[in-house]
């Protein structure tokens, strides 16, 4: 399953990662569910959602991902990338996550004197004791529970500024009720934590980008936990461009190059000693079925972290010249596989990336070194096609981001990122010339 969480993201494109220019490196190849609490929120948590996207029907609107903000208890980070508009939020319900075993460790409590020892109330009953603080199964959905490199407990989700925020409980060694004298002495601690007021034992945070640890503390017991919200800024660093337009004897090929990098936030979550675990290969595949050269789309990631892309096409094609005979296949796929294939729409699946069907473009180990992307679109028409005057351009729009496999679900934790390129052709003197293509970093003129 895929779904997606982000708050204030900018968009992000696609990709065509052109066969018909250059051969693919087939290298090897993460989702968002976005489950609302059940319990019912503080009256200043937000729940309009505008981050959390499950896959599902739903269209591919401006992303809305999670500004960044505090890294632990550090102050402001900087902010996400240009931005888009909002999207709706939506998602299935929550998914099952086994919680954190009770066993001992850095965030379990602490000793100290019993819950309700000194209180000024007399207990109700035998005193209880803090065994761990732990996000609530209604909040698992989007905040599942994730394997560290150490000792300490760890929760991972998408960043949002707006989606629901997750909400953390105390457990202790046996039931107890928020109204239970025994615990009235209980307290919440971390920077982004709001406990909440009708309920003594559990408390909201923050789900902008940072790491967030979360203590509860109870009669001089103590016991914490790690949330990470987690975001990925996108950042163009070379590009969009339109190459110099080439020629041979039998074709014209016009062409463009864009490079990407991305900054990952909190920046902890991947230096950090005690950390998610986040590293290595995944597990699933990321969704989606082929891409239109038949390529599957499965071999577009190879780590839990995926750099991706978004494309949608459209030619224009007043003279009505045959695709067979502007491209007749050749070494690679070219304008009779690609016209076939339209037209090719965003799809509707938001972690879905449809120009995404191999890695050699990539770096998707963030661990060794920033996440980049490159791509260099290209579409070659044959000169022996059509007559002197006739036009035709191609118009390839893109949404660029980054996607993280957690327990096996694919999340988009950037924006959606928009860039195109804009392929125009003339027929002059028996040869296709360039007629003024251009690129942007926007999906303008479709």
């Amino acid at each position: 399953m895929m779904a997606r969480e982000f708050g204030n993201l900018a968009p992000q494109g696609p990709r065509i990662t052109s066969a018909i220019s250059r051969p693919l490196a087939h290298p090897a190849p993460l989702a968002i569910s976005a489950a609302l609490a059940t319990a019912a929120p503080l009256a200043s948590a937000r729940t309009d959602g505008g981050l959390a996207r499950a896959a599902s029907t739903q269209g591919d609107g401006g992303a809305d991902a999670g500004a960044p903000a505090a890294d632990a208890a550090g102050g402001p980070d900087a902010g996400p990338a240009p931005g888009a508009g909002p999207g709706p939020d939506a998602g299935p319900g929550p998914g099952p996550d086994a919680g954190p075993a009770a066993g001992p460790g850095p965030d379990a409590a602490q000793p100290g004197s019993p819950a309700g020892a000194g209180g000024a109330a007399p207990p109700a009953g035998p005193p209880v004791n803090l065994l761990r603080v732990e996000v609530e199964p209604a909040s698992r959905g989007h905040f599942p529970n994730v394997a560290g490199t150490g000792a300490g407990t760890h929760w991972v989700g998408a960043a949002s500024t707006t989606a629901v925020r997750p909400f953390v409980r105390a457990v202790f060694d046996s039931p107890v009720a928020a109204d239970d004298p025994r615990v009235a002495g209980l307290t919440w601690s971390g920077a982004g934590v709001t406990p909440d007021p009708g309920n003594a034992l559990r408390a909201e945070v923050a789900r902008t980008a940072g790491k967030r640890i979360v203590t509860a503390s109870l009669g001089g017991a103590s016991a914490r936990t790690t949330l990470w919200s987690v975001f990925a800024r996108i950042n163009v660093t070379g590009g969009p461009a339109i190459t110099p337009f080439a020629s041979t004897a039998l074709q014209g090929i016009p062409s463009g190059n864009v490079t990407f990098s991305a900054t990952i936030l909190p920046a902890t979550v991947i230096t950090d000693g005690d950390r998610p675990d986040l590293a290595g290969g995944n597990d699933t595949a990321p969704p989606g079925g082929v891409h239109w050269t038949g390529d599957a789309l499965a071999g577009g990631a190879d780590h839990h972290w995926d750099f991706s892309r978004k494309m949608r096409t459209r030619i224009v094609n007043p003279s009505g010249i045959t695709m067979a005979a502007l491209h007749g296949g050749g070494a690679h796929p070219g304008f009779i596989e690609f016209g076939a294939a339209q037209p090719i729409a965003y799809p509707a699946t938001w972690e879905e990336g449809n120009d995404d069907r191999a890695t050699g473009d990539e770096n998707n180990d963030p661990y060794a070194a920033a996440m980049t992307s490159t791509d260099t679109p290209s579409m070659p028409a044959d000169h022996s096609a059509g007559a002197d005057g006739d036009t035709v351009e191609v118009r390839l729009h893109f949404r660029e981001f980054v996607r993280l496999e957690i327990n096996r679900r694919w999340w988009v934790i950037s924006h959606h990122f928009p860039w195109r390129m804009h392929f125009r052709m003339r027929k002059a003197a028996g040869r296709w010339v360039d007629d003024g293509s251009d690129a942007a970093t926007d999906n303008a003129g479709f």
